[in-house]
């Protein structure tokens, strides 16, 4: 375990343009809400990108004490749903039952944390007819013909974007409507007489917007301390969700707004409407889960980060030299005394300063080639440090079961008697199969060490 923070955690808050000592409003218990995905199809490193980001700030904060009640919802009815299924004859219940296991798949295969909840829209009909109808209640909303719409000052700024909402109709999935009183209203319920459910107001199914801010009341509270996803989702849909929550409780909605910087493919972000995405499941077969885990921590999370297979490799070979270094720590006792106090200071100012992942690889890389000859105490110390770093950054070792790490041990050291026997063919066979199978070998001068690729 790492000794105590040398500083207070500091997150940059959208809301406030800042970074702010970061404050729960109830002690030590935090309330999280990330936008989950909307599920018409696999999902890709973009994706990716937000879930690993968001899933290192939850460890992070629970390394530090803290439990976090963490909701990641799916969108599960929407026109992308409802044109794929139309394209495929599949009914929209299963596609998105399917999206959503390969989805949770995709996560595992990433080292992402499950969530403490996972909201469907479907499952919250109720709910978000309970919540419009108080909006009509209130004045805030209006029916017309079979939608009902928010009403928005066009004239109001915008919390997170600073941009006025008569700039709104220009969002993402913001349709322009004649029913409108004005063209930045946007909609709570959509008239569908398809694809929906019954309502007051008559067949529809939800608004995007509505869908995220009741699920965040419902599962965290009229106050959540960090609210985050892509910072495309900045405006309109955050915008919209402080709009309608605060609408409904009369409170702040979020304390911290969170906002990841987006993937980019060239000029344009990763995406599925520019048809410019590869899937997590492609990326991990083709370069691993760990060394993909490791190129999108290795960039702070509000940074943009270019895509390139060239930068994915090199990624891969430095995530191979760090286990394999710590892999070596492990089992080479030496003589070295070092500073360890230096290097927990370091990992700790790189994290509490808005969760710099790229600093705080650092700092394990230098200790790592500092402590290559280390004995006694400093060697327990430097790899009690990386142990907890690996945990907070999600580079543990997977496959952690002690059955599974006997048998790679029992495998070992029949190579090794192999090769005491000069029995190379034998060798190259285990090692080859142990490879195929995710876990490195490296030869020392009289041992061989392992580590999971």
């Amino acid at each position: 375990m790492l000794s105590a923070p040398v500083s207070m955690l500091k997150i940059y808050n959208t809301l406030s343009g800042q970074k702010e000592e970061f404050v729960p409003q109830s002690g030590k218990k935090v309330k999280m809400y990330v936008c989950g995905p909307t599920v018409y199809d696999h999902s890709h490193l973009g994706h990716a990108r937000a879930y690993v980001a968001m899933d290192v700030v939850r460890r992070y904060l629970e390394h530090l004490g803290y439990s976090v009640i963490y909701v990641v919802n799916f969108t599960d009815i929407d026109d992308k749903i409802i044109n794929r299924c139309k394209q495929t004859g599949e009914d929209p219940s299963e596609l998105t039952r399917r999206l959503i296991n390969d989805y949770l798949r995709d996560m595992d295969s990433l080292g992402v944390m499950r969530a403490s909840f996972y909201p469907k829209v479907s499952d919250h009909i109720s709910e978000i007819h309970d919540a419009i109808s108080r909006l009509i209640k209130s004045n805030k909303a209006y029916v017309s013909g079979g939608n009902v719409y928010f009403r928005v000052n066009p004239d109001g700024v915008g919390q997170l974007s600073k941009q006025k909402f008569s700039q709104l109709h220009a969002g993402a999935r913001v349709a322009i409507d004649p029913g409108k009183e004005n063209p930045a209203d946007f909609a709570l319920w959509k008239e569908d007489d398809e694809w929906g459910w019954d309502s007051p107001w008559g067949k529809g199914r939800p608004g995007w917007h509505i869908e995220c801010s009741v699920m965040g009341l419902t599962y965290l509270g009229p106050t959540l301390d960090i609210h985050a996803g892509g910072n495309d989702l900045i405006f309109p849909h955050h915008e919209c969700e402080i709009l309608q929550s605060e609408a409904l409780t009369g409170r702040p909605f979020c304390r911290y707004w969170m906002h990841n910087g987006m993937l980019q493919m060239g000029e344009e972000k990763m995406a599925k409407s520019l048809k410019n995405f590869i899937t997590i499941r492609e990326g991990v077969e083709e370069f691993g889960g760990g060394a993909l885990r490791f190129y999108l921590v290795y960039t702070q999370y509000r940074k943009p980060l270019l895509f390139s297979r060239d930068a994915l490799m090199e990624s891969k070979v430095a995530f191979e030299r760090l286990k394999g270094s710590i892999a070596r720590l492990r089992f080479l006792d030496g003589k070295k005394t070092i500073d360890i106090s230096k290097y927990e200071k370091g990992f700790y100012e790189a994290m509490n300063d808005d969760l710099n992942t790229r600093d705080a690889i650092s700092v394990l890389f230098r200790l790592l080639e500092d402590a290559e000859d280390a004995g006694g105490d400093s060697r327990i110390r430097a790899l009690a440090l990386i142990e907890s770093a690996q945990r907070i950054l999600g580079f543990s070792d997977k496959g952690d079961e002690k059955g599974i790490e006997r048998t790679i041990e029992f495998l070992l050291e029949l190579r090794s008697e192999a090769r005491r026997k000069k029995d190379f063919k034998t060798a190259d066979l285990i090692r080859d199969k142990l490879r195929e199978n995710g876990v490195a070998v490296e030869d020392l001068d009289e041992k061989s060490v392992w580590y999971w690729r």
